[in-house]
């Protein structure tokens, strides 16, 4: 009779580490980069109505976790002759297939502080920098398209090398 209890004691606390140990897993597993690329722009010179798109074909490790939300920002690689302040992008999510809107939002990636110096990061004479992050109605696992535009008033936006995304996910 000790021995069927303490078996299943056993069982038991295996059992409940086993679900804490999975409990750990989705946390860790829902707080981090999931996709990250960047798209040149052709001649530094991004023209109005060209749109970067970008293809995040999911995650199935990640497809099951529900813990989780997808955020979505935008980032810039410009030089010098990029004379604003910051880029007004609008970034459109589309489910596949079937191409059905997920959302649809404007970030801003700020390029110059308020002394005219660049802030973000540097390599050579190009700075970079990330915008405002906006959450994207999907779950980790699903397959989805990016779309980014500029809505900058000038037609065409010189000093833009490169435009790029990142999904991360973060717990709900």
């Amino acid at each position: 009779m000790l021995t069927t209890r303490v078996k299943e004691r056993a069982r038991r606390l295996r059992s409940d580490c086993l679900l804490l140990l999975l409990s750990l897993i989705a946390i860790v597993g829902c707080d981090g980069t999931v996709y990250h690329r960047f798209a040149s722009v052709e001649g530094a010179k991004w023209v109005a109505g060209d749109t970067l798109s970008f293809l995040y074909e999911g995650d199935d490790f990640l497809r099951w976790d529900s813990l989780c939300s997808m955020q979505l920002s935008v980032q810039l690689r410009c030089n010098s002759s990029f004379k604003y302040k910051g880029l007004w992008v609008r970034a459109e999510s589309y489910a596949l297939p079937g191409d059905s809107l997920l959302s649809v939002d404007t970030l801003f990636c700020r390029v110059y502080d308020e002394n005219g110096r660049h802030i973000g990061s540097t390599a050579g004479l190009l700075f970079q920098n990330e915008s405002n992050v906006a959450v994207v109605d999907a779950s980790p696992g699903d397959t989805m398209e990016v779309r980014v535009t500029h809505i900058m008033p000038d037609v065409v936006l010189r000093g833009v090398s490169d435009v790029g995304i990142k999904l991360s996910t973060r717990l709900k």
